[in-house]
């Protein structure tokens, strides 16, 4: 059920990503020809995206994040300020669910405002001039509090039970420790010790959510230098032109937010850019399209050729990494299972860290998580007799757990009950658990 949640969560993020960029740059002043350009370029871009692909495959929030995200700035372009309020309750239920999925999307609160405060104005239209429907609704104050009202009330309603949770489980909201340990300084570090333990990274903070602009699982660099002319257009066009100026806010609000956050947190992991993605490549999308418009008819087919040759070059990145991870990684965590199955009798206990969930659902042994346990707990839980077993990477645990849980209850069970080994799999070593 989640995976299929996830599916089609990415498989809509394609179609929305078209939709948006359609809607916002011509209601922002763009052409209606340039503007379906441009979103098709971005779909496209969107449907080759290995991060994208990856994500919707398996079970975790990046995909419906991103996919609620989307829903929600086009159904704010489509709301047309308060011209049309079921747009702009779909926005806000939209956005208030995305928060719900990944959190650091109530960043998006701001360029969202921004937009539809200036939408609201009817400052933007084709010509540049304040539309007639524009002034009519300014004019209806009380018409446009009460539109607002309602979709911040059904907002308010759809985050009910995550305000409840919130209340609950502090650390899962404003007690997280990405939160907590937010400091415009990580952006510059590549070493952190947080709750996830101990990390040595390649790159400094900064850089590795800047990737999304430039990396081959996200956006190929061949067309990187499309994504910097279609900033440049906003940029020039919002600040001399005084065209594209809605089309700015969002488009650069939005990534521009979430990446401010994401460069201050003391961990990394590069799905996390996915968040922005879609604004990324309608930029891209902007830029091609000014392209081919000042290209000479020679000079066009090699924008075709270095197309086709960065969406060839995307689809083998994202072919060649998904199949690297996750699916061989799944696979060989199933063939740990069934090697540790294999070697465990169906009466024994095994204690597991790394692959709790994959030995929970898969066989019907009795599993319990490592992390969890303390050297009271496991003294208590060994005083049964019962067979025990434990299934660990120990150098990930020695390197990544120093002085956590893991390491700790690990060094117990060797220095006291005693560990046998029983052998090794995938990194993965299994031990049997002495009696004391």
């Amino acid at each position: 059920g989640g995976q299929l949640v996830s599916l089609l969560a990415g498989s809509a993020v394609v179609p929305l990503t078209v939709l948006l960029a359609r809607d916002l740059l011509v209601r922002s002043g763009l052409e209606r020809a340039a503007a379906q350009r441009a979103g098709r370029v971005a779909g496209v871009l969107a449907l080759v995206c290995g991060q994208l692909v990856q994500s919707s495959l398996v079970v975790m929030s990046d995909a419906p994040g991103v996919f609620w995200a989307t829903l929600s700035a086009w159904a704010l372009v489509r709301a047309e300020g308060t011209r049309r309020p079921p747009w702009l309750v779909l926005a806000a239920c939209a956005l208030a669910v995305a928060v719900m999925t990944r959190w650091e999307n109530g960043l998006l609160i701001l360029p969202w405002s921004l937009y539809w405060l200036f939408d609201l104005r009817g400052s933007f239209s084709r010509t540049g001039h304040v539309p007639a429907q524009a002034g009519k609704a300014l004019s209806s104050a009380p018409q446009t509090m009460a539109s607002v009202a309602i979709a911040l009330a059904a907002a308010g309603l759809v985050l009910v039970p995550q305000a409840v949770q919130s209340i609950a489980d502090p650390g899962s909201s404003v007690g997280h420790a990405w939160l907590q340990g937010w400091s415009p300084a990580n952006a510059l570090l590549r070493d952190f010790v947080n709750a996830d333990g101990i990390f040595h990274y390649r790159w400094p903070v900064a850089l590795e959510y800047a990737q999304p602009a430039f990396h081959p699982f996200f956006l190929f660099p061949i067309f990187t230098p499309a994504l910097l002319i279609g900033l440049w257009i906003l940029w020039r066009g919002a600040t001399v032109w005084r065209r594209l100026v809605g089309a700015a806010l969002l488009l650069i609000g939005w990534p521009l937010a979430q990446y401010t956050f994401l460069a201050g947190i003391p961990y990394e992991n590069a799905r996390f850019g996915l968040a922005f993605f879609p604004p990324l490549a309608i930029l891209a999308g902007l830029g091609a399209d000014a392209l081919w418009a000042a290209a000479p008819r020679r000079g066009r087919a090699v924008l075709v050729l270095a197309g086709a040759i960065g969406l060839a070059g995307a689809l083998w990145w994202g072919w060649r990494t998904t199949l690297t991870s996750p699916i061989r990684l799944k696979q060989a965590d199933l063939d740990t299972v069934a090697w540790v199955q294999s070697r465990v009798a169906a009466d024994s206990r095994v204690l597991a860290f790394g692959l709790t969930a994959t030995l929970e659902f898969y066989t019907p042994l009795t599993v319990r998580e490592f992390f969890n346990e303390t050297p009271e707990t496991l003294a208590a839980l060994l005083a049964d007799g019962r067979p025990t077993y434990l299934i660990l990477n120990v150098d990930s645990v020695e390197a990544q757990w120093q002085g956590r849980a893991p390491q700790i209850n690990l060094h117990w069970l060797r220095d006291k009950p005693g560990l046998e080994e029983i052998g090794q799999r995938n990194g993965y070593t299994l031990y049997r658990v002495l009696q004391q």
